[in-house]
């Protein structure tokens, strides 16, 4: 039986945003879609960020 992969702890969604978050962004801008939705998903989980 073959196991699907674990999910890592932090992806690379979460290393983009907690680098917004380093660098002071306040608000993100962006036409969501298929490839941005674990950047949707990483900026929804942050508390500084608005998008």
């Amino acid at each position: 039986m073959i196991r699907p992969a674990a999910r890592p702890s932090r992806t690379a969604a979460d290393l983009l945003v907690e680098c917004l978050e380093a660098e002071g962004c306040e608000y993100v801008f962006f036409v969501p879609g298929e490839e941005t939705m674990d950047i949707l998903d990483a900026l929804s989980r942050s508390t500084r960020i608005r998008h």
